[in-house]
């Protein structure tokens, strides 16, 4: 790599391109220098005021360029940042704060902790009052970053990085994307977690502008930015694309001749969305992406127009090892063939916080064992059948809840489903469907079988299709079928 960390990175660009806009939100903007200088006086102020190298801070996002600069000054005096939810209770970060034993906090309202603490609003100002001191070195393989997400099965995991497999993460967020210093990303996912926050740090290794929306709900918001900054690279979860084709797709159709590329993940983005997606964007590429907060961008599928193969995620990404392990360990080398995959590389994560056995279940001499199944397709690329604890084995076939989801989306009526895995004395598990039907349209399972019968091989069918008022769902949009399971199957949890 060209440089050891993203702050070499950030300082290299802010002598080349000073006055080259960096960040944005909807009311600030900085350029590389202006970025730089905020970060190093924030940066001695945390160290004038009790922070040392080697410290733990929490910075509670907002999705603006304070949090930007407050994330990079934490780690420009050698301490290690961990990003808290902007919606977090006050219960919830004084979990996080004592679990670290974090000696800061940055919030973004006034909470009774016994760390020192601050306002977020107040970021800029005190680093505009111009503190300076002298910045500690940096060692590449201190801690730089703890992540706590909260994934589909609802466990929450400290993810630990360090300066150097952070900077390797965002080197393959530019790989993957094609990215330059002439793009302008726009991320309305949130900062505090690692799809939004590892975008900042890939625009920034590739001298790129950053533009910061808080999610889409606000969609004009975000269009004007786009329009405003000319953005290039427009990063989305599979949640966000389905809102802005079900509610701006005159809007979104604007930008065909100014987008570059679309940036998916954090799960599988609905098929039909993608279908519509190129009947709206043509020429405009679309990156599926497959990673995680414990290794970002292992695989990319990179493609125009309708896409063509469903669940590819494509090629190993720069940084990243990928192979495929059975149920006794040993490697599977025939294509076409599913396993538990396996990833290693500089974009590896260094361990979950404060937790050696959970880290010593996944990590081993520097190679995890994901929760995820796929399999290597004869064109050599990677394929996605899903967790590896969702993926359902049913008389010897391996299923993708995806699969069966993705044909119940296209019944009328249905407005929304997930499947997930029940036991079966024969066949050992067996797929049911949970639904959730639209409003005032009547629920029939017959109905249901039927049409989905025209769609799905026979080892495929639902056995059991039941009706729910609600689909579970992650911050992401990700279903949480590990909850669903335990909501319709009490006995069995």
């Amino acid at each position: 790599m060209k440089y050891a960390t993203l702050l070499e990175a950030l300082e290299d660009f802010a002598k080349k391109q000073p006055e080259k806009l960096l960040i944005a939100d909807e009311t600030q903007t900085l350029s590389y220098s202006m970025f730089l200088s905020a970060v190093r006086s924030f940066a001695c102020y945390l160290l004038q005021h009790g922070g040392m190298p080697g410290n733990i801070v929490a910075v509670q996002n907002s999705q603006t360029v304070a949090f930007a600069v407050a994330a990079f000054a934490v780690q420009s005096c050698g301490c290690a940042c961990v990003p808290i939810d902007g919606d977090a209770s006050q219960n919830r970060i004084s979990q996080i704060l004592n679990l670290t034993k974090a000696n800061f906090a940055i919030t973004r309202k006034p909470i009774e902790v016994d760390q020192k603490s601050i306002l977020l609003d107040q970021v800029l100002t005190i680093a505009n009052e111009q503190y300076t001191c002298t910045l500690p070195e940096i060692d590449p393989d201190q801690l730089s970053q703890i992540l706590f997400t909260t994934g589909t099965t609802g466990a929450s995991k400290g993810v630990m990085h360090t300066y150097r497999s952070e900077l390797a993460c965002a080197e393959n967020q530019v790989h993957s994307l094609c990215a330059d210093s002439s793009d302008v990303w726009l991320i309305p996912m949130p900062l505090s977690h690692a799809m939004g926050l590892r975008k900042l740090h890939g625009a920034i290794l590739s001298g790129g502008s950053v533009v910061l929306t808080n999610g889409v709900t606000f969609a004009g918001s975000l269009f004007d930015a786009m329009t405003r900054y000319r953005v290039t690279i427009l990063s989305l979860v599979p949640a966000y694309l389905s809102i802005l084709l079900r509610l701006w797709q005159k809007e979104l159709s604007g930008f065909q001749s100014q987008l570059k590329c679309i940036r998916l993940g954090s799960g599988a983005a609905k098929k039909q969305d993608l279908e519509q997606l190129s009947v709206l964007l043509p020429d405009v590429t679309v990156c599926i992406c497959y990673g995680s907060s414990e290794a970002s961008d292992c695989a990319y599928y990179r493609y125009h127009g309708k896409p063509e193969k469903t669940a590819c995620v494509g090629v190993v990404n720069k940084n990243a090892c990928i192979r495929l392990i059975d149920d006794s360990g040993e490697a599977i080398t025939l294509p076409e063939t599913p396993g538990r995959i396996e990833l290693s590389g500089a974009n590896l994560m260094c361990g979950y916080f404060n937790d050696p056995d959970l880290t010593a279940s996944v990590l081993n001499n520097g190679r995890l064992i994901s929760g995820d199944i796929g399999f290597f397709g004869q064109d050599g690329l990677l394929y996605l059948l899903g967790r590896a604890d969702e993926v359902i084995n049913s008389g010897g076939y391996k299923i993708a809840p995806d699969e069966i989801e993705e044909a119940a989306r296209k019944i009328n009526g249905i407005f929304d489903c997930a499947c997930i895995a029940a036991p079966d004395e024969i066949l050992g598990q067996i797929p049911v469907l949970a639904v959730q039907m639209q409003k005032e349209v009547p629920f029939s399972a017959e109905s249901i079988y039927r049409q989905l019968s025209n769609q799905l091989e026979k080892h495929l069918l639902p056995r059991c299709i039941i009706e729910t008022h609600e689909i579970p769902k992650t911050s992401n949009g990700k279903p949480q079928r590990s909850l669903l399971r335990k909501r319709l199957f009490p006995e069995e949890s």
